[in-house]
C-alpha cells in the first residue's frame, strides 16, 4: 500500500506551507502586522498577503495574495467574512481578513 503525495504546494523554503487554511490567513496577516507596525523590515519577512483596502462603505477589504499575484476581495456580511475568490469563509483571505477586523474594531 503506497501513500500519495500531500496537496500541499512547497513556497520559499520548508517552513512555508501553504494549504489555503483560515490558521495560515492570520499568521499572513501576523506577518503583514508586523512589517507596518516597523518590527521587520519586508526584507526580513515574505509577506504572502497584503492588506490593499478597506471599503468600510461596502464592507470589503482587497487583499494581495502574492503567491497566486491577484487581488482577492473579502466581503464582510453581517460581521462574518466571506472571501469572494475562493467561494468559501474559511480559506486564508479570510483569516486574514478576520484580523483586519480586529485591528479596526
Amino acid at each position: 500500500m503506497s501513500i500519495g503525495a500531500p496537496k500541499t504546494q512547497i513556497y520559499s523554503n520548508d517552513s512555508d506551507i501553504r494549504n489555503n487554511l483560515l490558521e495560515e490567513g492570520m499568521k499572513y496577516y501576523s506577518h503583514w502586522l508586523s512589517v507596518e507596525e516597523g518590527s521587520f523590515n519586508e526584507s526580513d519577512i515574505k509577506l504572502e498577503l497584503l492588506l490593499k483596502e478597506v471599503d468600510y462603505e461596502n464592507n470589503k477589504l482587497r487583499i494581495h495574495d502574492n503567491l497566486q499575484n491577484q487581488d482577492i476581495e473579502v466581503i464582510i456580511n453581517n460581521g462574518s467574512p466571506v472571501c469572494i475568490t475562493c467561494k468559501t469563509d474559511d480559506c486564508s483571505h479570510v483569516g486574514f481578513a478576520i484580523g483586519v477586523q480586529f485591528k479596526i474594531n
